[in-house]
């Protein structure tokens, strides 16, 4: 049975304290934000280096989402991911995905790309998928599609010596963000693959403006193919109680590396 929305869903009626409660920002192309503020949370500034940010949480009526404030300017958050995040934020990232291997290939990935492969009604003998893993990290998902079905895969990565052992592994591996500038060789790239799967695994709510990257793998896509996306779910009820039981403030904020945060109703 379908449960009603509860608050910061949307659909859902906000607290007493709430109602008449709206902030309202302009960003930096000019788009309006307004909404409801729901947390403050303490990140790196990634507009100037080893700073430190108050961010708020906002529940965004034009936008009909939650995300960040302020949201970072792309040539920053580029640098950021290229610079920063493996290094400073996420040292173990790498080899804790490494670690769990066998789990990440047998639960998550492999499950993923068998259903890839009857949606697209694969011969998995004689067909070669071109696949394309945007923000695709330790490359765990790529490997899969290339060594258990032989599929032609390709990732894009920010961070360079990820994107460098792509390569080493098979697969193309190209550096850089897919930004909203359509005229580098990044992007040619792309749009001469014309992916029949694009897979964005927990990468959505990395960007500045998820709307636009949406757009994007609709545009470079072949025809008929498949877009995954999974998110986090946040907001959630089993978020507050785990937050209500043991005094947790909410874990899942993390600034500027998540920047929206997604309901199912969003």
């Amino acid at each position: 049975m379908p449960t009603e929305p509860s608050w910061p869903e949307w659909g859902a009626f906000p607290p007493p304290e709430k109602y008449f409660e709206k902030d309202y920002f302009t960003g930096m192309q000019g788009e309006m934000h307004a909404g409801e503020i729901l947390d403050s949370v303490c990140g790196p500034d990634v507009e100037r280096h080893h700073e430190q940010r108050t961010y708020e949480i906002l529940r965004c009526h034009p936008c009909l989402a939650i995300h960040a404030w302020p949201l970072p300017s792309e040539e920053a958050l580029a640098r950021f991911y290229t610079e920063r995040f493996y290094q400073q934020e996420k040292p173990d990232y790498v080899e804790r995905y490494e670690r769990d291997r066998p789990w990440w290939t047998a639960c998550v990935h492999m499950p993923i790309i068998d259903t890839c492969a009857r949606a697209l009604a694969l011969d998995s003998d004689t067909t070669q998928p071109r696949v394309l893993d945007i923000g695709a990290g330790p490359g765990i998902f790529l490997d899969c599609a290339k060594r258990q079905r032989n599929w032609d895969t390709t990732g894009i990565e920010p961070n360079t010596a990820l994107a460098d052992a792509l390569t080493s592994r098979g697969h193309r591996g190209w550096h850089g963000m897919l930004g909203e500038e359509r005229t580098t060789a990044l992007w040619e790239s792309v749009a001469t693959l014309q992916p029949h799967i694009v897979m964005l695994y927990e990468v959505l709510e990395h960007q500045i403006c998820p709307e636009t990257l949406l757009l994007n793998c609709h545009d470079i896509m072949a025809d008929n193919g498949l877009l995954v996306v999974v998110v986090p779910n946040d907001y959630n009820p089993l978020q507050f109680a785990a937050c209500a039981q043991h005094a947790l403030l909410p874990y899942w904020l993390a600034p500027p590396q998540h920047l929206w945060y997604f309901t199912p109703k969003c």
